[in-house]
Order: structure tokens, then C-alpha cells, then sequence
């Protein structure tokens, strides 16, 4: 129970006590009120001042009493309180959002923010509603929308994964007096079907719009209306640039109340143009412009402002070298009265800002996350817009434990809130931003952390190898009771999709951990030419030729491996989902493969069947030529699956990576003859959502990797082929009942000689093992009992074996 609790029996007890409540607008104008009065009081001056404040209001609420040393127990009955709130002022404020972001008062006491606002807007049918207040009638801003046609203020498929990954597509102003929007068009985009087999008799279809390589794309508008006063609606304009033709709208965000920043990146998305778009005119001007020989990365990523909106943060890549181009922090400067900006680049160096977080006007400070001290770790860093450009890392000498992180800095920038998300157990705590000093603990995962701490975990290591002019990352999974004499099977985890990074030091646990973990199995990852934060020299590498190089790269990769002594080169597979089971196909068909097995989940096959955005940005257009999209396709190899291991699985209502690649890969395989297994979940989409069969997929997946890394019963087979029935059991010596001494039959396993050490049931080979446990068996015992033995540690389904006539099957 936390002190809050303890403190106070019931809500109404806790609304008792004194409470302080600041209220001011976005302009810094209010009222304090201070009242050792019920809530009833305070709710009433807050309702009774409101005509004084004009747009949003922040009500910070701290019980008098200090606050429960247990913060999530305290942010809980401070979101009780702000729900009372709620209920009292819905007469007057509609929309509200409790616990949207944290602050931190004075006295360094957690205070939740609740922000109010009087506006209210709600999208039906694609249209756009509005209300002033509760009292007021609904306002139909726009009148254009049709239902899964046409997005007014929502994105569609497209614009939701690929683009703004996220299915608003509205922005309110600061002070609530204008709201932007886009309106997507999908009238010329084809629709897909998605089939749906259970619920009713005969299969039902759901259609949607999804734009494939080459095929129309959707149309995208962005609008402004004022709110306060008669409605007006005016269109942010595109710059005039014959270059960017067709576009993509990847970024919009208020700069001041009328003011908003907007990217236009041309479909081919090698050209983008960063403007500032005057709300009242539509007229943008161009702050920035991006031009690449590849593509343009990190598009959707959202600038920073200064109050007055004349200074801008934002990212863009810059040369540094032989490497290549990284992503740094750009400042750009406007002058009053002048269509002059000035620009400065704040960071420098071969790493990239990974985000850009905050600015302090006051200190002039800007905040953000890089990669500065390692590729693989991320840590909070501040410099100076002055002067020189002094930076320095607020996170660098925190704890070994803490590599990678995140932050969130509170409205007065005192403070920032740290979430370490690893390598260790993840935690989250709050430090003061002037002597990075812990103020409190937020979250320690206590429970996870005593879960992990109980387990076997894997043991971590890094290494980096030297593939060409490349030195490129590699994450090695050990179990915990690794023996460098020992050998273990290797499982691949292969992502591989251009600018993603599988190296890192983030805290991660899946199923391949229960295979290392449990099944004495090491796990690898790999980050290879065509990853992100190491350089666009070497994400540019995979450019219209998707495949050729990550295949390559994995490969190597393997082959420096299995060099170690305690790698099994007889037992490797490899696992990937999406872009990686793509890159895994590849790997298992080709023709320098050492893999034994491999699984994919929703595999890309053919990216002429996947989303424009996508395809088209690595591959360019698949008109007039389509040899990109050809030496891509996975069908073309299937003829280099025969005799393979191959386990395929998808979800039938897979909205992303549809069904249709799997299934036209499958029906090449059929006419080259080649082996493979599949695996399908009925009207499961993409991100599967049924904890039932997420479990069963993450078994599904064990099972496969631990029958594959099985060893082979060759010695027993032999034996059997050999000798008699009779003859094999009266060889196997039963005279060293004292001895630690394996017999050389067990030579097998490629072990010193002795009594094995096998890290996993993984690594009996049953007919071998079965020997050397009968041979450490006293002689007293009889040969029913001994055949027992031997068939529990055989564990062969189906063997029969004929010992004094009786026969044991199992």
C-alpha cells in the first residue's frame, strides 16, 4: 500500500485537505488560488475565472501533504482527482487530457498536468466536427469526406504505416484558435481484398485502399481553418518546384499559433523542401532543402521553435568524410524583416542525432539523443547555440547498466525525466537538468527485474567485424552456462530492412531468448551494409539492388563465426519476419548457404506486391524498367529450395504484407518441387493481437529451431545396420560402473574424450548418449531395465527395439 493510501482511507478524505491550483493560459496570464477549502471551492473559482483566461488551461493539482514516496501510487490519486476535475467542468470544457505529460513543481514533488480546452473536434464519416463549448451545436468543418475513400483529418493506409506512422493526421495551433488537417484522396488508389474465412458460413471480403509499387497513390491537401470567428478555410500551397511533382506530405507542425512548419518530399523521395506556412495566407517559404543520390532518410522527424518561431532546430544529413553523410542539428536563424535565414550546423562529427528534444531558451541550450559514443547506445547530450557549440553528456556517466536511453524534459526544463532502456532491466527517473542530480525514482521494474534475476539469462557480448572497408556490428546470445569447449547450434536473427539497427544495447527478451536460454542455443544479430546510424555511405549501399549486399554481409558474417570452436557448423538457422524473412529466404537459397533450417513470418517476397512508399523508395519506379524489381524477387530462387528446411508462417488477414506473396512464392515452389512447411493463422492481421496465438506462434517457432538443432542418430543407426539387435545390446559395456569414462563410440559427438558435456538436451545425440549412460550402469541391473534407460534417453519416436523377445515401442 503506498502513504497516499495510507494517508487517506477514501478520495473524498484526500479532497479535504488543502489543495494549491495554478491556472494560466499558453500566454503566461492567470489567476493562483490557494484555498484550504474542499474541492467543491476550488472547482468553483476555477469555473468562476475561466472568462479571465483565454485558450488552453494547465491545472497543476498537489495535495498539501508531501506525496506518497511510491509516485505511480500518487500519479494514480492525482488522476483520480483530475477526473473529479473533469467532472465538474464538463459543463464548460469538453475536451480534456488527463496525464498527458508530467511536471514537476518547486519543491521537486511529482504534479500531473491536466490540459484543458475548451474546443472540441470529433471526426465521423471522414468529416470534420467542431464545438466551441459542451453548449454549443457541432460545426461541420468539412463536408468532403467518404467513408474509406476520402480522409479528412485521419491518414490512410498509406500515410499511417509508411509515412506519418500514425493515423492522426489533424494539429491543433498552441492556443487552440486554428487547427490544420490533411485530406487524403484515395479515389484513384486500387483497392485490396482481404479475405476473412471464420464467423460465418461463406468467407467475407475487407476492402481497402493500398497503393502498390508503381500504382496510384493517394492525393494529399493541407488545410488550415480558423476557429474563432466565422470559419475560414484556407490551403497550405506547395512550393513551386517542378522537381517535386507528385509528393508526399511526411511532417507538419505548429511553429507559433500562426504558424506551422510542413516537409514536401517528391515521390521518388529523393528531394524535400522544408517550409514555414503562414495559417491565414497558405503562402510557404522554403527554410530548407534536401537533395539526395539515394534516398532521403528520417523524414517524418518533427523540428523544434523557439517561442517567437524565428529559430528552428531540425536534423538533416551532413558530410563528415569518408563515411559519408550523419544526421546532425541545424539551426536556422530568421531575421526580422528580411527574407534572409541564417544557418548553422549545432553537432558535428561520424555519429548521428537520433533526436532532437528540447530547447531552453534561457540557458540556450538544445537537448537531444546521439550515438556519439557508440553506434549501438544512446545517451542524453546538450550543447550550446552559441559561441562554440560546446556540447556535453548529461547520461554518459550515469551507470554501465544505462547505454541507451530516452528523455523528456519537464515545461521549465529544471528537470528531465531519463527512461533507461538498457541493456539492463529498464527504469525510469527524474534529475535535475542544472547538477543531473536524481530527484526520484519513477519505475525500477522491481518485479521484472527479480524475475530476471531468478533465470538463466543470456550472456551478452559485442563484436565488430571487418567485412570490406566495413567495420559493422554483431550481438552474440550465450547461454548462461556456456563452456568454450562445448558445441552449440547458431541461430540467425536476420532484420536487415534499410535503416533499421537489430545491434543495440536496448533490453530485449522474445523467444529466441528461451531457445538460448533453455536450449542451449547462441543467438546472433547483424547489422550489415544497408543498416541505419553508421553512415549513409553504407545505407545507401542497398540502393535499387535490395538483397544482393545483406545477403552477402550475413554470409561473411557467418563465416568469421563459425570459426569458433564452440560453433556447430552442422547446425545453423536462421529466423526473420517481414524485410527479414525476405533476407533470410535468401540466405537459406543461397548457394554458399551453411544453413541447415530456416523460418520467415509475413516474408516480402515480391516488392512489386508491396506498398509504393516502400518499394519505390529503394527501388525506384517499376516502370520503364523493372530489372530492380526482377533480380529482387524471391521467385526466382525457388528452385534453390529443394531439399531444404523451410518453414514459412503467415497470417491470412496480413493488411501489411499480404497473404499474395506467400502464396505465389508457394505456387513457384510447387513447380520446382522444393520442400517447405506452412503455417497459417486465419483472419490474423499483421500485428497479431490474440495472446493465444502470439504464444502459439512463439512455440510454433521453439519447436522448429529445437527439432532442427537436434543431433543426427547416426551412431545408433549404424549399430543397427551393423549388428544384430542382440549383437548391439551385448556390445555396449556395462563394466564401468566406476569409471567417468565415456565409451569411444561416443567419439560422435566431437567431445574430448571422457564422460560429454552437453549444454542442452539440444546436444545428446540420444543413440551416443544412451550408450554412455548404459555403460555407467552397474551390472546388477537387468537388461529390461537397461533397455529403459536407453529408450528414455533415445527418446526416438517410432524405433522399435527386439531385446529377449520382447518388443518396446514408444
Amino acid at each position: 500500500m503506498s502513504s497516499v493510501e495510507q494517508q487517506y482511507d477514501t478520495l473524498d478524505e484526500m479532497e479535504e485537505e488543502k489543495l494549491e491550483v495554478k491556472i494560466s493560459n499558453t500566454t503566461h496570464t492567470g489567476a493562483n488560488v490557494k484555498l484550504n477549502a474542499e474541492t467543491e471551492a476550488v472547482l468553483n473559482s476555477i469555473i468562476l475565472d475561466r472568462n479571465t483566461v483565454n485558450g488552453p488551461l494547465t491545472i497543476n493539482v498537489l495535495p498539501a501533504k508531501n506525496a506518497a514516496e511510491d509516485h505511480n501510487a500518487a500519479l494514480h490519486d492525482y488522476t483520480e482527482i483530475s477526473l473529479r476535475l473533469q467532472q465538474k467542468l464538463k459543463q464548460d470544457y469538453q475536451r480534456i487530457l488527463v496525464g498527458s505529460c508530467l511536471s514537476w513543481g518547486s519543491s521537486s514533488i511529482l504534479i500531473l498536468i491536466v490540459l484543458l480546452i475548451p474546443e472540441l473536434i470529433f471526426i465521423f464519416e471522414n468529416n470534420i466536427y467542431y464545438r466551441a463549448t459542451v453548449e454549443n451545436r457541432s460545426i461541420r468543418l468539412v463536408s468532403t469526406g467518404k467513408e474509406g475513400v476520402i480522409f479528412n483529418g485521419l491518414s490512410d493506409w498509406l500515410y499511417e504505416v509508411e509515412i506519418f506512422k500514425s493515423h492522426i493526421a489533424h494539429w491543433w495551433s498552441p492556443d487552440g484558435a486554428r487547427l490544420a488537417y490533411a485530406t487524403i484522396n484515395d479515389t484513384l488508389v486500387p483497392r485490396m481484398e482481404i479475405p476473412m474465412f471464420t464467423g460465418s458460413v461463406y468467407p467475407t471480403a475487407r476492402q481497402y485502399h493500398y497503393p502498390k509499387a508503381g500504382e496510384e497513390n493517394p492525393v494529399i491537401s493541407l488545410y488550415v481553418v480558423n476557429l474563432n470567428g466565422p470559419l475560414h478555410t484556407v490551403e497550405m500551397r506547395r512550393p513551386e518546384d517542378q522537381r517535386i511533382g507528385e509528393y508526399y506530405v511526411t511532417m507538419v507542425k505548429w511553429a507559433t499559433s500562426t504558424k506551422l512548419a510542413v516537409n514536401w518530399l517528391n515521390r521518388a523521395q529523393n528531394i524535400s523542401i522544408l517550409t514555414l506556412c503562414v495559417a491565414t495566407t497558405g503562402v510557404c517559404t522554403k527554410k530548407h532543402e534536401d537533395e539526395s543520390e539515394g534516398w532521403l532518410h528520417r523524414q517524418n522527424e518533427e523540428p523544434l521553435f523557439s517561442k517567437d518561431g524565428l529559430r528552428l532546430f531540425f536534423t538533416r544529413a551532413i558530410p563528415q568524410g569518408g563515411r559519408g553523410k550523419f544526421f546532425h542539428i541545424s539551426m536556422s536563424i530568421s531575421q526580422p524583416n528580411s527574407s534572409t535565414d541564417t544557418l548553422q550546423s549545432i553537432t558535428s562529427g561520424d555519429w548521428d542525432v537520433t533526436q532532437v528534444l528540447a530547447y531552453d531558451e534561457d540557458s540556450q541550450l538544445i537537448y537531444f539523443l546521439s550515438t556519439e559514443d557508440d553506434p549501438k547506445r544512446r545517451h542524453l547530450y546538450s550543447a550550446d547555440t552559441v559561441g562554440t557549440f560546446n556540447r556535453r553528456c548529461l547520461s554518459c556517466d550515469f551507470t554501465d547498466s544505462c547505454g541507451y536511453v530516452s528523455g523528456f524534459f519537464s515545461a521549465s526544463m529544471d528537470y528531465f525525466l531519463l527512461s533507461c532502456k538498457g541493456p539492463d532491466v529498464p527504469y525510469v527517473s527524474v534529475y535535475s537538468t542544472h547538477d543531473r542530480q536524481k530527484v526520484r525514482d519513477i519505475e525500477l521494474n522491481l518485479n521484472l527485474r527479480r524475475t530476471v534475476n531468478s533465470m538463466q539469462m543470456p550472456k551478452l557480448e559485442y563484436r565488430e567485424i571487418n567485412i570490406e572497408d566495413y567495420s559493422l556490428s554483431m550481438q552474440i546470445l550465450k547461454p548462461a552456462g556456456f563452456i568454450d569447449t562445448s558445441h552449440y547450434p547458431l541461430l540467425l536473427l536476420v532484420d536487415g530492412t534499410p535503416g533499421s539497427q537489430s545491434v543495440s544495447e536496448q533490453f530485449h527478451i522474445d523467444w529466441a531468448s528461451v531457445l538460448v536460454s533453455s536450449f542451449g542455443v547462441i543467438a546472433v544479430r547483424f547489422d550489415g551494409r544497408g543498416s541505419g546510424f553508421q553512415g549513409t555511405n553504407l545505407l545507401h549501399k542497398v540502393q535499387r539492388r535490395l538483397g544482393m549486399f545483406e545477403e552477402k554481409d550475413q554470409l561473411d558474417a557467418l563465416s568469421i563465426l563459425i570459426q569458433e570452436p564452440f560453433i556447430d557448423k552442422t547446425r545453423i538457422g536462421a529466423f526473420g519476419q517481414v524485410y527479414g524473412g525476405y533476407v533470410t529466404s535468401l540466405l537459406l537459397s543461397s548457394e554458399d548457404s551453411m544453413l541447415k533450417c530456416a523460418a520467415v513470418l509475413s516474408p516480402i517476397t515480391d516488392f512489386a506486391l508491396y506498398a509504393s512508399a516502400f518499394s519505390e523508395r529503394y527501388l525506384g519506379p517499376p516502370k520503364p524498367d523493372r530489372r530492380a524489381y526482377e533480380m529482387a524477387n524471391l521467385a526466382y530462387r525457388a528452385s534453390q529450395f529443394i531439399d531444404k528446411k523451410f518453414l514459412i508462417i503467415h497470417p491470412t488477414a496480413d493488411e501489411k504484407v499480404h497473404f499474395q506473396h506467400t502464396a505465389k512464392f508457394i505456387s513457384r515452389l510447387i513447380s520446382e518441387r522444393a520442400n517447405y512447411t506452412l503455417q497459417i493463422y486465419p483472419d490474423e492481421g499483421h500485428f497479431i493481437h490474440n495472446e493465444g496465438t502470439r504464444q502459439h506462434l512463439s512455440q510454433s517457432l521453439v519447436n522448429f529451431f529445437e527439432e532442427c538443432f537436434r543431433l543426427p542418430d547416426r551412431v545408433f543407426e549404424e549399430a543397427l545396420e551393423e549388428e544384430s539387435e542382440e549383437e548391439v545390446f551385448s556390445s555396449l559395456p556395462v563394466s564401468h560402473a566406476d569409471s567417468e569414462t565415456a565409451p569411444a563410440s561416443c567419439s560422435c559427438l566431437g567431445s574430448p574424450s571422457g564422460a560429454p558435456h552437453y549444454p542442452s538436451t539440444l546436444d545428446r545425440p540420444r543413440p551416443c548418449s544412451a550408450a554412455w549412460h548404459l555403460a555407467g550402469a552397474t551390472s546388477s541391473r537387468s537388461p529390461r531395465q537397461a533397455s529403459y534407460e536407453l529408450l528414455k534417453v533415445l527418446g526416438v519416436s517410432g524405433l522399435s527395439i527386439t531385446l529377449t523377445n520382447e518388443t518396446l515401442r514408444y
